[in-house]
């Protein structure tokens, strides 16, 4: 008899024990249903103005593209008449053209040109790091080569390449871009005659690391944030074709795709380095922006 009513006991007070628990359990998931119901409550009008903002960049990027792309192109045709003219003046006049006239209508010329590759840069800008062709995988030893062959190099200089390098999932334009301008960033604003360029790659697990280095004259440390800023040249617009910008089209392009820019000189205080990291493999983002 005792035994019995001690199991029956234990019996009832495992029943109450689960009753219990049933219970607690219930009120739990009504405390957590009513907590996501007030976050709901809460973030909703948050989530619909992030998601109104988002839908509003995205219409003022197609609409800023489309304007860098009818300005640049509207404009292009009354620069070359310009150029035109000038060169049927030179023709025209021939002997009896005076050198001071001469000598504006060539600047005139110059200044149309220098205006036209702008609005070519200026479109370039707008569009770098979007429309990206579908990512590949691109054998380093192969594809560098074929940068470098892609450039002419003036008499003078050289780029020199590694060796033993690793293979890398990109959409190959972008990076061909960034390689390009650096390497004609480098001969473009070289003091001498001749230079060489290395080129070195530098393997960080999730990215690598390129740089691009010259002999060239350097710039002061003062200045190597500004060079990434739109329209900014170091020399004076008479001494250089540069539009500036050259080094925020790669800025940009770099930081589209999740990497880092910047320069260093050299510490004999002659020659500079730009580097820059680049993913292995595209991120989801870029992915999404993939054609």
């Amino acid at each position: 008899g005792l035994d019995a009513a001690v199991s029956a006991y234990e019996d009832e007070a495992e029943n109450i024990i689960q009753k219990f628990m049933i219970i607690e359990t219930g009120i739990l998931l009504v405390g957590l249903i009513a907590i996501a119901i007030e976050i709901f409550i809460i973030f909703q009008p948050m989530a619909r103005k992030i998601r109104y903002q988002i839908e509003y960049l995205n219409t003022a990027n197609k609409e800023l593209e489309q304007f860098a792309y009818v300005a640049s192109h509207d404009l292009k045709a009354p620069l070359r008449a310009i150029d035109n003219l000038s060169s049927w003046i030179i023709e025209d006049l021939g002997d009896d053209i005076c050198d001071g006239v001469k000598e504006k209508l060539i600047l005139l010329k110059r200044r149309s040109k220098r205006l036209e590759d702008m609005l070519s840069d200026i479109l370039e800008f707008s569009r770098a790091g979007r429309q990206l062709p579908p990512p590949i995988k691109l054998d380093l030893n192969q594809f560098l080569p074929q940068v470098i062959d892609m450039i002419a190099l003036p008499d003078g200089f050289k780029v020199t390449l590694p060796g033993d390098l690793p293979s890398i999932v990109s959409a190959q334009t972008p990076l061909e871009q960034v390689l390009i301008n650096s390497i004609n960033n480098a001969v473009k604003h070289h003091d001498k005659d001749q230079g060489t360029i290395n080129i070195h790659v530098i393997d960080q697990k999730k990215l690598l690391e390129f740089e691009i280095k010259d002999d060239g004259p350097g710039i002061p440390d003062q200045y190597q944030e500004k060079v990434f800023e739109m329209f900014q040249t170091l020399q004076p617009r008479d001494k250089t074709e540069g539009t500036g910008l050259g080094m925020s089209i790669i800025k940009k392009i770099v930081e589209y795709q999740g990497g880092q820019v910047w320069i260093e000189n050299h510490n004999h205080n002659r020659g500079l380095s730009l580097k820059f990291t680049w993913p292995k493999t595209p991120n989801q983002e870029v992915m999404s922006h993939a054609a």
